[in-house]
């Protein structure tokens, strides 16, 4: 169990034991100015209030935290909302207990008074003893607990809807994250190893598949199959047997 665990359940359990304290004590000099007077203290009635609402919450919250996990009444958030409401309700019952106190006892618990004179007197002072008590301790677990709070969100950690029982207060800051960006891959650039580009020598080129020579499959004046054409009948050569080379019927002009 950590520090601040330790510290919560040490705190509260206090809170409540000084809010059963002052309820009792309360509702006892209630019930003497009741059959006196007819009347009662205001600061009576807030000590009551409030001592009811300590004395009732506070032990549900550290019951609910030790069977529970997770409940909504554990949150950091909700812990340090509850709890500021009930030390500034004790702080305005201590301020009021203390001013009746000085108000009706200036000279304090004087033997002069008669007995429940003095009984209410030592009351008042108890009453205003349990309220900053309950304010002091409450007050300073919560405050405690918000600077807690505080540093270990400034590091970066989700702490707010956490409880304390499972939040470790002392844990460094989370290393930050390294986004890794590939560079995108490209082909190699082809580079020029020399040498001069072929050159087209002009014409196309065509097979002789058979049939006219003068027509193509399209019914259109074809190339001759043999490129470039003959440009004229020559003399056969000396011991030539056979017919001459007839001239080629192509459509080019005769150099």
């Amino acid at each position: 169990m950590s520090f601040l665990s330790t510290f919560r359940l040490s705190a509260l359990s206090a809170a409540g034991l000084f809010a059963g304290i002052t309820i009792a004590i309360s509702g006892h000099l209630t019930s003497i100015t009741q059959r006196l007077a007819g009347g009662y203290f205001t600061f009576a009635a807030l000590a009551i209030a409030v001592g009811l609402l300590t004395f009732f919450s506070v032990p549900a919250m550290i019951l609910v935290d030790m069977t529970r996990k997770g409940a909504f009444t554990s949150m950091i958030v909700v812990e340090l909302s509850w709890l500021s409401l009930l030390w500034v309700l004790w702080l305005a019952a201590a301020g009021l207990s203390a001013q009746a106190n000085t108000a009706i006892f200036p000279a304090g618990c004087s033997p002069r008074i008669n007995r429940d004179g003095r009984t209410a007197c030592h009351e008042f002072k108890a009453i205003e003893a349990m309220s900053f008590l309950a304010w002091i301790t409450l007050f300073l677990y919560t405050m405690t607990l918000l600077v807690n709070t505080l540093i270990v969100a400034s590091r970066g950690r989700k702490v707010w809807t956490n409880s304390v029982r499972d939040t470790d207060f002392s844990a460094p800051a989370p290393a930050p994250v390294q986004q890794q960006t590939l560079a995108p891959q490209f082909a190699p650039n082809q580079q020029f190893t020399g040498g001069v580009p072929q050159q087209f020598t002009g014409g196309i080129p065509l097979q002789y598949t058979g049939g006219d020579p003068k027509m193509n499959q399209m019914g259109h004046p074809g190339m001759m199959a043999q490129y470039p054409p003959n440009q004229s009948s020559t003399p056969p050569p000396t011991g030539w047997q056979g017919t001459p080379t007839q001239a080629s019927h192509s459509p080019y002009p005769q150099v």
